[in-house]
């Protein structure tokens, strides 16, 4: 019974962490930026999740930390941002929507280009 419980507590951990995760730009120093889902944000840095890779990041390296929209609200902004007849700008989008895991957007995108 006691392992039991103890699984149920370390899943309900997980699943907190996942939910807590927040889309957010850190951009370091050096005038690089890491784009992904900030996990954890405390005095010591920041853990940022970039496509299921964990990224510590030091306070001392950090400019700046933004948090932004989730990618379904940043894809809708961006498409909404786009001229019905500007092929390379929806091919653009469904790029970045493919590489940020909404598939099923990328595939839309396509779709409406190749229905043109």
């Amino acid at each position: 019974m006691n392992r039991f419980a103890l699984l149920c507590i370390l899943l309900a951990l997980t699943f907190t962490t996942v939910v807590q995760a927040k889309p957010g730009i850190v951009t370091l120093k050096d005038g690089q930026k890491i784009e992904g889902n900030i996990e954890r944000d405390n005095p010591e840095g920041v853990t940022i999740n970039v496509r299921g890779i964990e990224t510590i990041v030091g306070r001392e390296r950090i400019e700046s930390l933004v948090y932004v929209d989730s990618m379904k609200d940043q894809f809708a902004q961006r498409r909404s941002a786009l001229k019905p007849d500007d092929a390379t700008g929806h091919i653009a989008l469904a790029r970045w929507a493919f590489d940020n895991r909404l598939y099923a957007e990328s595939r839309d995108v396509l779709d409406e280009v190749l229905n043109r």
